[in-house]
C-alpha cells in the first residue's frame, strides 16, 4: 500500500454485531485519525460507548453528522458531551 494512504486505512470490522457498535466504531476511527501525531493517546471503543450510553441510535446518527460538519471532529464530540 502507498505510504501516503497508510493513515486512512480502514480497519476490518469483525466484532461488529449491532448498529450501535457500528456507530461507535465510526466515532472511534474519526477521533483516532485526528489524534495521530499529537500528544493524545488513541481512544478506545469502550470510552466512546460510556460517553454516549445515554443517546439512542437515532440520536447517535444525528450526533455523528453534527460532529462531521464541525471544524474538528474531536472538539465537537467532547465539547457536546460536557455536562454544564
Amino acid at each position: 500500500m502507498n505510504p501516503l494512504f497508510e493513515n486512512y486505512k480502514i480497519q476490518e470490522k469483525r466484532d461488529i454485531k449491532s448498529e450501535r457498535a457500528y456507530l461507535i466504531s465510526q466515532f472511534v476511527e474519526k477521533i483516532n485519525l485526528e489524534r495521530k501525531g499529537t500528544k493524545f493517546k488513541d481512544i478506545t471503543p469502550r470510552i466512546v460507548a460510556i460517553k454516549t450510553a445515554h443517546l439512542s441510535i437515532s440520536d447517535l446518527y444525528f450526533f455523528l453528522k453534527s460532529c462531521e460538519q464541525g471544524d474538528s471532529f474531536g472538539k465537537v464530540f467532547f465539547g457536546s458531551l460536557k455536562i454544564k
